[in-house]
C-alpha cells in the first residue's frame, strides 16, 4: 500500500502544475510530461503560463478528445501546440462523438503547427471553434478535415469564427499554409456584434468545401493572398469562393486561385457586399484567377453590390466557363461612387446565352477609370458582350467609345487548365500589352511581370506549374519516332513516379522506355498533339513540373 501512494505521488508531481507553465514540454509517447493532451490543456488553462511562454511537443499518435483552451498568453509568454517531429500526418486530433474538435475561447497567443485535425461524421462542427475575444490566434501548416456532410451551415466550417459574448470581438488572426478538405467552408469568420481586425488568411489550400472556400462578415481590413480554393462538390448552386460582407477598410484579395475540378459548381468567385475601402486606402484586388462553372444556374467571376466604393482592381483573369442563358458576367458591379480603377484584367465568358456579359457595369458613375482589359466571349460567334451605364453593347468598339477606354482589346486569351493551380490564359498577344504597376511587378506564381506587362493573372510565356511543388526543372522536350523526349535542367537519378495530363486534367497513359538522369523517354503512341503537363517525383521526394508541347 505504502509502494502504490509512493507511485500516486510521483505521477501528480510529473503531470500536475501548481506554478504557471515555462518552457518546454513534450505530449504522449514514452515518458512524457504530459501523458495526454487532455491532460496537457487541463494543467494550462489552471496553471497559467508564465515566462518565456510554453511549448507543447506532441509525440506521433492519435488524440480523441475535444477540449477547449481558455489561457491567456502574451507576446514574450506564447502558448504553442505543435507536432513533435513538425509532420502534421503523424499527430491526429479528433474526437470520438460529434463535437467541435479545438475550442478557443478567449484564448490570446496561441499557435498550433503541424497538427491534423479532424471533425467526426456528417454533422455540423468544426475543427477549430474560435470566439469571445480571442485574438493573436495563429494555425499554421496544419491539416484539417471537416465534416463530411454536404453542409452550407457556417458553424459546419474548418475554421468557425464567432463570439457569443455581446460586443467582443477576434482579432489578430493568421490562418496559414494549411490544407483544408470538406467542411462547409474552409473559414466562416462571422462577428456580428463587433468589428474585427487583423484576419489573414495567406497560402492554404481549400479543397472540396462545400457552401463555399471562405466566407468573411464584419471584419475591417482583412487579407485573403495566396490561396488555391477548389472544388468538385455539384449540390449546391450557391458556391461562393470568397465571400466578404460588410467588410471595410482596405483590404485585399491577392494572387488568389478559384477554379472547379471535373463537374463542380460555383455561383461566385468572389463575392462583396456593402464593403468599401477608404478614401486614399482602396481594398486592391489583384492578380486573382477565377473560373467559374455553374450548369444550369447564374455564375459571375467578380460581383460587387451597391456601397461596395473605393477599389483598385487589375491584373485578374476572371473566366466564365458555364451556366444558364441567364444573368451571368465575368464582372459585374452596381457601384455608383467614382472611386474604382479597373485595368490590365482579362474578362472570359464561354457560357452559351445572348443575355451572358464579359462586362456589367450598372451605373457609369462607378468606375473612376476603366482601360487595358480584354474581353472575349463565343456568345453568339461574337468576341465581345458588355453592358455600360443601362445599355448592352456587342462590339468592343461602341463599348469602349462610352467607358472612354483606349488600350483595350479583343481576343481570344487561349485559356489552358493546369493540374493544381487552374486556368491560365496562354495567348502570346497578351504579352506587353497591359499597364505596369511598380508596386505589383510579380504575376500570381511570383514570375516578374515585363514592363509593360501582359494583362491578366499571369505573365505569359513563363514557365509555372503548381503551387504545391518543392523545386522546379526547366523542361525541353521533342518527338523523335513516337518517343517523347523530356530533357530536364536538373539531374533525376531515380524516378519515383511520372504523370502527364492533358490540359483538361485528364491522366494520360505512358510508358517509361528510359532514364538517363535528364532526360527521359516515353512512349507517346495514340497521344494526340498539343498542350501537356509533365509532373516527375524522384525519391528524394523532390517536384519537377512543366509544359510539354507535342507536335507531331
Amino acid at each position: 500500500m505504502r509502494f502504490e501512494l509512493i507511485l500516486f505521488a510521483i505521477f501528480v508531481t510529473l503531470n500536475s502544475f501548481s506554478q504557471a507553465l515555462s518552457g518546454t514540454y513534450t505530449v504522449g509517447g514514452a515518458s512524457p510530461d504530459f501523458p495526454s493532451l487532455a491532460n496537457a490543456v487541463n494543467n494550462l488553462n489552471s496553471a497559467g503560463v508564465g515566462d518565456g511562454g510554453a511549448e507543447f511537443l506532441i509525440r506521433e499518435g492519435t488524440y480523441e478528445l475535444a477540449f477547449t483552451i481558455t489561457a491567456v498568453g502574451s507576446l514574450d509568454r506564447p502558448i504553442v501546440f505543435r507536432s513533435e517531429n513538425n509532420d502534421a500526418s503523424l499527430v491526429n486530433i479528433t474526437t470520438v462523438v460529434n463535437d467541435d474538435v479545438i475550442t478557443i475561447d478567449g484564448a490570446a497567443y496561441v499557435t498550433f503547427e503541424y497538427l491534423s485535425i479532424s471533425v467526426v461524421g456528417s454533422s455540423a462542427y468544426s475543427a477549430f471553434e474560435i470566439q469571445d475575444g480571442a485574438n493573436h490566434i495563429n494555425i499554421n501548416n496544419c491539416l484539417i478535415n471537416g465534416s463530411s456532410g454536404n453542409l452550407t451551415a457556417y458553424a459546419g466550417s474548418c475554421i468557425y469564427a464567432s463570439e457569443n459574448v455581446l460586443a467582443t470581438n477576434c482579432s489578430d488572426i493568421v490562418i496559414s499554409d494549411n490544407t483544408f478538405i470538406g467542411g462547409a467552408y474552409a473559414m466562416s469568420f462571422d462577428m456580428v456584434n463587433a468589428v474585427s481586425d487583423s484576419i489573414v488568411f495567406m497560402n492554404n489550400f481549400c479543397i472540396n468545401q462545400y457552401a463555399g472556400g471562405l466566407f468573411m462578415r464584419d471584419l475591417y481590413a482583412p487579407e485573403v493572398i495566396g490561396n488555391s480554393i477548389s472544388t468538385n462538390q455539384d449540390g449546391n448552386v450557391g458556391y461562393t469562393g470568397i465571400g466578404w460582407n460588410n467588410c471595410d477598410g482596405p483590404g485585399k484579395i491577392i494572387g488568389n486561385y478559384v477554379f472547379a475540378t471535373d463537374n463542380g459548381r460555383l455561383n461566385y468567385g468572389i463575392e462583396l457586399n456593402s464593403s468599401a475601402g477608404e478614401t486614399g486606402n482602396p481594398i486592391t484586388i489583384a492578380n486573382n484567377s477565377i473560373q467559374v462553372q455553374n450548369e444550369n444556374s447564374i455564375c459571375y467571376g467578380l460581383a460587387q453590390s451597391n456601397n461596395c466604393n473605393n477599389y483598385r482592381i487589375f491584373q485578374n483573369t476572371l473566366f466564365i466557363s458555364g451556366g444558364s442563358s441567364n444573368g451571368n458576367a465575368a464582372y459585374q458591379t452596381f457601384t455608383f461612387e467614382p472611386d474604382t480603377d479597373f485595368f490590365n484584367n482579362i474578362l472570359i465568358t464561354s457560357s452559351e446565352g445572348g443575355t451572358n456579359r464579359c462586362v456589367y457595369i450598372a451605373n457609369s458613375s462607378g468606375i473612376n477609370f476603366i482601360d487595358y482589359n480584354v474581353y472575349w466571349t463565343s456568345n453568339a460567334g461574337s468576341n465581345f458582350t458588355g453592358y455600360f451605364g443601362g445599355s448592352a453593347y456587342n462590339d468592343l468598339n461602341s463599348f469602349v467609345a462610352e467607358t472612354g477606354e483606349t488600350y483595350s482589346l479583343s481576343m481570344d486569351p487561349m485559356m489552358e487548365f493546369v493540374i493544381g493551380v487552374g486556368w491560365k490564359a496562354s495567348n502570346e498577344l497578351l504579352m506587353n500589352t497591359g499597364l505596369f504597376i511598380a508596386d505589383y511587378s510579380l504575376d500570381i506564381d511570383g514570375n516578374t511581370r515585363t514592363d509593360p506587362p501582359s494583362i491578366g493573372a499571369h505573365e505569359v510565356g513563363q514557365i509555372s506549374t503548381s503551387l504545391i511543388q518543392k523545386n522546379t526543372s526547366e523542361i525541353k522536350s521533342y518527338v523523335s519516332e513516337n518517343e517523347l523526349i523530356v530533357f530536364l535542367s536538373n539531374e533525376i537519378s531515380h524516378i519515383k513516379s511520372l504523370r502527364l495530363y492533358d490540359m483538361s486534367g485528364k491522366l494520360i497513359d505512358v510508358t517509361v522506355n528510359g532514364n538517363n538522369h535528364n532526360s527521359i523517354n516515353l512512349s507517346v503512341s495514340n497521344i494526340a498533339r498539343g498542350c501537356y503537363v509533365l509532373i516527375i517525383n524522384d525519391e528524394d521526394d523532390m517536384v519537377y513540373a512543366g509544359k510539354v508541347v507535342l507536335l507531331n
